[in-house]
């Protein structure tokens, strides 16, 4: 009696994305004021997903990122806050830093 009442067993395909849909998503990213969270929804796709696309793809949202050496002696002028937007340490020893 339980068979007549179950229902068919759907199996879910893996969807195959082209490169140029891929593409189109990050750059739907690097659009000012989007969220990537809001670009997913719209496509129907998992947050992770499009993060992943975005690394794979080389996606920088919010500039360039210029590796410069961390300064180790307080020496004046050598101030990488008067040619940088953004710093932030990468590394040990390194900086990531948004040029203007």
């Amino acid at each position: 009696m339980d068979n007549e009442t179950s229902l068919p067993k759907v199996i879910k395909r893996r969807r195959r994305h082209s490169h140029t849909f891929k593409q189109r998503v990050v750059d739907e990213c690097r659009q000012p004021n989007t969220s990537i969270a809001e670009v997913a929804l719209r496509h129907g796709l998992n947050l992770n997903q499009v993060h992943t696309w975005r690394r794979l793809l080389g996606s920088t949202v919010g500039g360039d990122f210029v590796r410069l050496p961390l300064p180790t002696t307080g020496e004046p002028g050598h101030s990488v806050a008067r040619v940088c937007s953004t710093v932030r340490q990468d590394a040990p020893g390194l900086l990531l830093a948004t040029v203007r």
